[in-house]
């Protein structure tokens, strides 16, 4: 139990470190995603923070 705790937390870890660290080299900026400029409902959705951080954790384990 120890270990997969562990594990967890550098998981977590791993990713707002790297996360920050790209985000320092690639400096995004304030145009409009796809998502929000072309929004039709179907095909062009955007999605709330929580679900892009549950899928950004999941593309990182």
């Amino acid at each position: 139990m120890t270990t997969f705790i562990a594990g967890l937390i550098i998981l977590i870890l791993g990713g707002v470190l790297y996360g920050n660290f790209v985000e320092r080299i690639f400096k995004p900026d304030d145009r409009l995603t796809p998502a929000i400029k072309n929004e039709d409902g179907v095909d062009f959705v955007p999605m709330s923070k929580f679900k892009n951080a549950l899928i950004n954790l999941l593309n990182i384990a």
